[in-house]
C-alpha cells in the first residue's frame, strides 16, 4: 500500500513539473521589459510605443539572472538600442557595465520573443 502510494506521489509530482510552462527567468524579463517601456515613454524620439517579447531584437540573461541585456529596433536608419540591466543591487541599473558579466555566454537567450537553444 506504501508503496502505491509513493507512486502515486511521484507521478503527480511529475506531472505538475511537465505542466510548469513558464520560460526560466520569467519574472526578471517581464520586470525589465516594464522598467524598459518606462524609459521609452520618456523619449519621444523614438519610433515605437512599448516592446513586447516578441518585439525585441534579443533578450539575454546572464549570470543567473543578475544582468538582463535587452535589445530593440528604434526606427529606420538606425541602429539597435541595447541596454544591459544589472540586477545585483535592490535597484536596478539600466547603465550596467558588460564588463561586469563574469560568464559572457548568456544562461537563456530569447530572439523576437522565441527561445535559443
Amino acid at each position: 500500500m506504501k508503496f502505491g502510494l509513493g507512486c502515486v506521489y511521484t507521478l503527480f509530482a511529475m506531472a505538475l513539473v511537465a505542466c510548469n510552462t513558464e520560460p526560466p527567468y520569467e519574472d526578471t524579463i517581464n520586470q525589465v521589459l516594464e522598467w524598459e517601456n518606462k524609459a521609452i515613454d520618456f523619449d519621444k524620439r523614438l519610433y515605437i510605443d512599448a516592446l513586447e517579447r516578441d518585439t525585441t531584437s534579443a533578450i539575454r540573461v546572464y549570470d543567473d539572472g543578475d544582468f538582463v541585456e535587452i535589445s530593440y529596433d528604434v526606427g529606420p536608419k538606425r541602429p539597435d538600442r541595447t541596454w544591459v540591466y544589472d540586477l545585483r543591487d535592490v535597484e536596478y541599473n539600466r547603465y550596467g557595465n558588460p564588463e561586469d558579466i563574469v560568464n559572457p555566454e548568456p544562461d537563456y537567450e530569447e530572439k523576437k520573443g522565441e527561445v535559443v537553444e
